[in-house]
This record gives C-alpha cells, sequence and structure tokens, in this order.
C-alpha cells in the first residue's frame, strides 16, 4: 500500500475522529462568540478565571481551516498519487459557492436591510462607493479591499468567508 493510501482518508466515508474534531471546533466558536457578545464578563469556575482560555477558543475558526484543507484536498492528492487527473476545477468551484454562498448572502442582505443606518453609516449602502461595497462582499471580496473590509461593522465575521473562498479558489491549484 502506498503511502498516501494509509495517510489519506478515503473520500468517500466521513472520518469519525475528524468529526469529533469539527464538533470540539464548533463549540470553540459558539462559547467564543457567545462569551464575546455578552461583553466578555469574568469567567471562572472554582475560582479559577477562564478568561483566557475562553479568548483562545477562537482558534476554533483556525480549525475549520486545517479541517477544510485536509478534507477538501483528499480527491486532488489521491488522483496526484495514483496518476489520474484532477478532479474537475468547476464543478468542485460550483459545490464550494452554493455551499457557503446562499446562506452568506441570505445574511449579508438581511444585515443590510435590518443594521442600516442604526449600526452600519447610510453612507456605506446608499451611494455608488456604498454599491461598490456590497458587490465587494456579495463576490467574497470584502477582505481584499481597505474600504470595503470592516465596512459593516456589525458584519465583522463576514472576513472568514473571504478567505474561505480564496483558499478554495487555490486548493485545487496547489
Amino acid at each position: 500500500m502506498a503511502l498516501a493510501e494509509k495517510l489519506l482518508p478515503n473520500p468517500d466515508k466521513n472520518i469519525p475522529f475528524l468529526d469529533a474534531v469539527r464538533g470540539i471546533a464548533v463549540l470553540f466558536v459558539l462559547v467564543r462568540h457567545a462569551w464575546g457578545f455578552s461583553w466578555s464578563p469574568s469567567a471562572s469556575i472554582a475560582g479559577v478565571e477562564l478568561s483566557r482560555i475562553i479568548v483562545m477558543m477562537s482558534s476554533g475558526v483556525d480549525l475549520f481551516f486545517v479541517l477544510s484543507g485536509v478534507l477538501l484536498s483528499t480527491r486532488f492528492l489521491r488522483a496526484d498519487a495514483s496518476g489520474k487527473p484532477a478532479p474537475d476545477y468547476l464543478p468542485y468551484l460550483k459545490a464550494r459557492v452554493l455551499r457557503i454562498g446562499p446562506p452568506y448572502w441570505l445574511v449579508l442582505f438581511l444585515v443590510v436591510l435590518f443594521y442600516t443606518p442604526a449600526f452600519i453609516p447610510q453612507e456605506k449602502v446608499w451611494s455608488a462607493a456604498g454599491a461598490v461595497i456590497f458587490i465587494c462582499h456579495v463576490t467574497f471580496g470584502q477582505s481584499l479591499f481597505p474600504f470595503s473590509f470592516g465596512a459593516y461593522t456589525v458584519g465583522t465575521p463576514f472576513w472568514t468567508l473571504t478567505i474561505e473562498m480564496l483558499f478554495y479558489l487555490v486548493l485545487p491549484l496547489v
């Protein structure tokens, strides 16, 4: 059995330990965000302050990126290891965009609709510059341009989707 066969998970099956790691990453992100959105109160158990540990739970996002890299690269690495052609790029990219895009676009639309003007300045939505900012967000490019990055202050986690989509674009080429 080739080394690649030993190292690469079976693309047709779930990998239980990676599902467990994904579950831990979900818990990390949920705890970190819930704590942060509640104004980061003191968190202690039996007199032991846990705030620093909770802050480090932001690494759950990093863990998701690593898991995505492992799981999505498997098909491409298997093809390379066996000397077969890589899977088609366009169906792969379409699947990634359709998985991330629709829920993101819905949330983006709702954020702009309900948080303007209370939390998002109107000029960042209802102007020519606002249209460009919105297009940058819709096309997952908001983190690539200083004028659009952080324009919707209530949507700060949006930056992760830019990184994720860029990662998806580059992964099959690496």
